[in-house]
């Protein structure tokens, strides 16, 4: 298996949006960040608390407490979000070719993926109820509007000091994850991540 390419998502968007949920996980006082790399540097992105900024320009900036937990990057219609109803830190970042969304947070919350039309008012009108634990439960959760027939979605886990092992395809939807450490090989802790 190729480091760096261990777990493809192809997700078909056939319905109003994808809502894509990062389970909550077992084992309080562990720490998850989940990093979305977008391969453009011409989108806008907008941070709570800071506002609009072009996506060339970020650097890379940390944001301890923001007044929400959520990243939109956005262009010609189209928005990718990270949100979730808590966190430790906000990241972002770039560099020539891409640009870098990042929610620190504690392992059992859940931060949701959106693929959709719109910008970051489409996740603003919905924050309150990710933040309130009522999102999930409305008739239809929805960041926006669907993207049309397929849009393939990576993730994708490198670590240099980790062995992941694991290759998963899901269609669109909430999928749950088991992350188990399986030991240690060859001096590297062995990570298996499957369906639960």
């Amino acid at each position: 298996m190729r480091k760096g390419y261990v777990i493809p998502f192809f997700v078909i968007i056939l319905a109003i949006f994808v809502l894509f949920s990062f389970p909550k996980v077992q084992g309080q006082g562990h720490t998850i960040q989940i990093r979305l790399n977008i391969n453009n540097t011409s989108n806008t992105v907008y941070i709570p608390g800071v506002g609009e900024v072009p996506s060339g320009s970020l650097g890379t900036v940390n944001y301890t407490s923001p007044p929400h937990y959520y990243l939109a990057s956005y262009s010609g219609g189209y928005l990718t979000g990270l949100v979730a109803a808590d966190g430790n830190s906000l990241g972002v970042s770039n560099t020539v070719t891409y640009h870098t969304l990042e929610i620190d947070q504690d392992a059992e919350e859940e931060t949701f993926l959106v693929l959709s039309q719109g910008d970051w008012n489409n996740i603003e009108k919905e924050i309150v109820g990710v933040e309130s634990d009522k999102f999930l439960k409305y008739p239809s959760p929805s960041f926006g509007f669907g993207l049309g027939d397929y849009y393939p979605l990576t993730v994708l886990l490198g670590y240099t000091d980790i062995d992941i092992e694991g290759s998963l395809d899901q269609s669109k939807g909430i999928l749950r994850l088991t992350i188990e450490n399986k030991g240690i090989s060859g001096n590297r802790p062995v990570v298996e991540i499957r369906k639960s």
